[in-house]
């Protein structure tokens, strides 16, 4: 279970990082806004995983019938 979730934690912020280095252009201009995305993503997991986490028992006898 938590091995999934920090796998999870650790390639989603990725790809969002890569989306928004992409749509921005230049690294260095943007380090104050990318340090401020990171730090509402990692909150935003930190906020959803344990509402994840409970909903998973009532997920899961439905997925894997």
């Amino acid at each position: 279970m938590y091995g999934g979730v920090t796998g999870l934690s650790t390639v989603t912020p990725t790809i969002f990082t890569s989306i928004f280095v992409a749509s921005t252009g230049s690294l260095q201009k943007h380090l104050h806004e990318l340090k401020i995305f990171f730090i509402l993503i990692s909150l935003f997991f930190y906020l959803l995983f344990p509402y994840f986490a409970t909903l998973s028992p009532l997920v899961s006898p439905i997925t894997y019938k």
